[in-house]
């Protein structure tokens, strides 16, 4: 990971938001722009720049904590960092944004079918990404013993829950928070009753963004419709 502060040019197919507090944030035209090895690595070359470097510092932590266990993925420098006021949190990492055999970072530019839904939704509702940090409520991957990903479960939540308790620290400015799936609604509201000083942050709950989960009944609209209240709330 570099541990400089780097200004890299906008991939091609990009804008480039206006800067608030000094920092530029590039807005790629289209989703799974991940796929594209250029635009990642200059992504991750941005890895430390000042409104994310708490928090990804955090996910070094939570790595140096599990030496030997599977690596939480760091967070998307393009959106809001410690200056966000929606956290849009999901249950675990997929395979798209692990830090072996992905990009590593959580962010709806990875390239696979439910960040891409995720992208899609996010640009309908026009919810700014500098509004939004997206994190989940189990930070490392969930794998089987013969490697494969497996459902979270009770524990998992458990084990996980002081660093979400870390995360929501470092978000002063967190005004709402839309969980998707089942397991990242229970990880957050079990943070709310055990954790005395955590924040009574408004909370919504929808489905994950994967294909099969936003075509069941009215899932798509309600993510849809969770992402512009997000958008009035980041106003």
């Amino acid at each position: 990971m570099p541990t400089g502060d780097v200004d890299a040019p906008p991939s091609a197919g990009s804008t480039t938001s206006e800067p608030r507090g000094g920092i530029e944030r590039h807005s790629p035209a289209h989703a799974r722009s991940h796929a594209d090895e250029g635009a990642l690595e200059a992504k991750l070359a941005r890895l430390d720049e000042p409104h994310v470097r708490p928090l990804n510092e955090l996910a070094g932590a939570i790595n140096a904590d599990r030496e030997g266990g599977e690596a939480a993925p760091r967070f998307d420098p393009d959106g809001g960092g410690v200056d966000a006021r929606v956290l849009l949190l999901f249950e675990s990492p997929g395979a798209s944004s692990l830090v072996v055999g992905g990009s590593g970072i959580v962010s709806a530019d990875n390239d696979d079918p439910a960040s891409a839904t995720l992208f899609a939704l996010r640009e309908e509702a026009g919810l700014p990404r500098e509004a939004v940090v997206a994190w989940n409520a189990v930070p490392w991957p969930l794998l089987s013993g013969a490697g494969k990903p497996r459902p979270t479960v009770a524990a998992d939540l458990a084990e996980a829950e002081p660093w979400l308790n870390r995360l929501v620290e470092l978000l002063p400015r967190l005004r709402l928070v839309v969980t998707f799936g089942t397991s990242a609604r229970d990880g957050w509201l079990r943070l709310l009753t055990t954790q005395e000083r955590a924040p009574l942050v408004p909370t919504l709950a929808v489905s994950q963004t994967s294909p099969n989960a936003v075509r069941v009944g009215d899932s798509r609209a309600r993510i849809l419709l969770a992402l512009r209240r997000a958008a009035e709330v980041s106003r």
